[in-house]
């Protein structure tokens, strides 16, 4: 019988963004950790050292389709063959990652057309990005902050910094609204100065992450947290980044520990074509009182457990119903929570640092009216809002 959660990673980026380099200083230093690691390879670079020529694909919009439909295919085949097989080895701590994830393909399609093509598939958006992959790490390219070290050394990378920057961005927004969205940039600020991270110091930032999120001993984690305008509109978002909206209902349940916070929280997203995905999710978070940080552990539950979950509720603590909106700018992942309790009035902007040894202090979007930074007001953690309300 198993007895720790196998956690599936997804390592994507744009062009030349270290990716190669990654997955083998992964490999080495989560060993070294004591992890067994299992990497499930890019689907693309497979079929096109086959002898696809990408060119003859991209010139036929049909093929085109066809051929993505395939990829993605291949790609699932071959992360669900690579699951099974560390389901051999149910005493080690087993950390799965895989060269790109499946939502890569959105951003080398039509939105509407990727959307089609999982529907064909009977595919739901929840199923192959928030539920498939427990965190996914975006690299930055190296032609956003990294020019000098742009090269053309792979043999399948055909684009220009300009292309390959665009590219980046695609990449990005197609992983926006997973709940681990990590950002692994090549600048970082301090104190308000950009730092230029040698590529070095960007593996270091990657690998302090992942070691977080599979439980290796690293730091807490550091989340800051904004108070907003209340009439502030989600909807104009859209003028300035690429969103993604879900609804989410959280219940708060019996703790005997006041530094140990459990959480059942339900996510629903609808999907293009008006289907909703619902997840359940549990979560321990452990409260360090004087750095607000926190350890967080979170794992997807079934119906079934979510429903047996729902009778441990603490009775004091009413739920929190919000809707999210997230969205990345200026290499840092924001959530814009807003609450539908309250009289719909409270807005609360969350960002959480991945990187804290080089930036406190975030930069926030100027076309967010912020009002203030309420990360040490515990009147506004979500557990106190369940409990007493909005502060007056």
């Amino acid at each position: 019988m198993r007895t720790t959660e196998i956690k599936r990673l997804a390592l994507t980026g744009g062009p030349c963004s270290g990716k190669t380099s990654a997955r083998a200083m992964l490999q080495q230093n989560l060993q070294n950790f004591g992890c067994r690691v299992l990497f499930v390879p890019e689907a693309a670079t497979l079929m096109f050292e086959s002898g696809i020529v990408i060119g003859d694909v991209i010139a036929k919009a049909d093929l085109y389709y066809a051929f993505q439909k395939q990829l993605l295919l291949a790609q699932m085949t071959h992360e669900d063959l690579v699951m099974r097989y560390a389901e051999l080895y149910p005493e080690d701590n087993i950390v799965v990652i895989s060269d790109r994830g499946l939502m890569d393909g959105m951003a080398y399609m039509n939105h509407d057309d990727f959307m089609s093509m999982i529907s064909d598939l009977n595919l739901a958006l929840a199923d192959i990005r928030d539920r498939r992959y427990y965190a996914v790490y975006h690299l930055v390219s190296a032609a956003d902050g990294a020019e000098r070290s742009y090269n053309f050394n792979n043999a399948v990378r055909y684009e220009s910094v300009d292309e390959a920057r665009a590219q980046d961005v695609k990449t990005r927004n197609a992983w926006v609204g997973h709940p681990r969205l990590r950002i692994v940039p090549n600048i970082v600020r301090d104190n308000g100065v950009e730092i230029s991270l040698a590529f070095d110091k960007k593996m270091d930032i990657l690998l302090k992450t992942v070691c977080r999120d599979v439980g290796m001993p690293e730091p807490y984690r550091v989340q800051r947290k904004y108070l907003v305008q209340p009439d502030f509109d989600p909807s104009t978002l859209l003028n300035h980044v690429h969103i993604s909206a879900c609804d989410i209902t959280q219940k708060y349940l019996v703790s005997h520990n006041p530094f140990l916070e459990r959480r059942l929280r339900y996510r629903s997203q609808a999907d293009c074509f008006g289907s909703r995905s619902t997840m359940a999710i549990y979560t321990e978070k452990v409260i360090d009182p004087v750095s607000f940080g926190y350890i967080e552990k979170e794992r997807i539950i079934t119906m079934r457990e979510a429903r047996a979950l729902d009778l441990d509720a603490d009775p004091n603590a009413g739920e929190v119903h919000k809707k999210r909106f997230s969205f990345a700018w200026d290499h840092q992942y924001f959530q814009l929570d807003a609450f539908m309790d309250y009289g719909g009035s409270l807005r609360i902007l969350e960002v959480e640092l991945t990187h804290s040894q080089y930036a406190q202090i975030p930069i926030i979007p100027s076309f967010i009216p912020v009002i203030n930074d309420i990360t040490s007001d515990k009147r506004y953690s979500n557990a106190a809002l369940a409990r007493f309300g909005i502060p007056k």
